[in-house]
């Protein structure tokens, strides 16, 4: 049998081993975070690299920050991103109003849009299309598979022949001039006066202050036969 002190002595030893294993055990058991292009599978405490666009994985890694086994996505299944996922997407079916833009592949799904004379203005049109209004004049824009047709609603009759506001003042005041410079010879200097205070005062605005010139100073007009 050996001594006490011996038995102290011994078990004194193995307490740093002791010390020691139960510091390494937790680290062991926890994990860096994973790098970017890295994830971390359920239940493992590892990073495995992520699969290309267009497969998934189908075998983990044994290894941290090893690559797993990745395979590529079976027809009618995509995945558009490098990724830890262990199955592929549906590819989505367009619906009877719609048709086909582009059809479905490993990296991208199926595109689908309202078929002509159809329209859907929602995001991703996750509700039904519509059929695009007629306009019974003018179509100032076109339906498409995102947007109704605009109609034109302003008159679009010729406005180029339109007279401008007043355009029947301008042109009483012009017949005023004519008649007035040719019968300069027989008004006074007083008329010229007066109608000049009217146009300085007024600004060629005033209709009653012309038409109460005119009757006042408008010459009288004989007729005579046609020769």
């Amino acid at each position: 049998m050996l001594p006490e002190w011996r038995v102290l002595g011994r078990a004194w030893a193995v307490c740093p081993l002791l010390l020691l294993l139960k510091v390494r055990v937790p680290m062991a058991a926890i994990v860096s975070d994973c790098m970017e292009y890295e994830y971390k599978p359920e239940g493992l405490n590892l990073c495995c690299e992520k699969c290309p666009a267009g497969h998934y994985v189908s075998k983990h890694c044994d290894k941290n920050h090893g690559a797993g086994v990745c395979s590529p996505c079976e027809p009618g299944s995509y995945l558009p991103y490098r990724n830890g996922e262990t199955n592929c997407r549906l590819c989505s079916r367009c619906r009877e109003d719609q048709e086909v833009v582009s059809p479905c592949t490993a990296t991208r799904d199926q595109q689908c849009q309202c078929k002509p004379g159809y329209f859907c203005d929602s995001e991703n049109c996750v509700e039904n299309c519509f059929r695009c209004q007629s306009c019974p004049d003018h179509v100032s824009s076109p339906c498409n598979a995102t947007r109704d047709t605009v109609c034109n609603t302003q008159d679009t009759t010729d406005t180029s022949e339109k007279k401008p506001e007043g355009g029947s003042l301008q042109m009483f005041v012009l017949v005023v001039i004519t008649i007035t410079s040719s019968s300069s010879s027989s008004s006074s200097p007083s008329s010229s006066s007066s109608f000049t205070a009217i146009k300085r005062k007024e600004g060629w605005t005033n209709k009653a202050a012309l038409l109460r010139y005119c009757s006042l100073r408008t010459p009288k007009i004989t007729s005579q036969p046609w020769t």
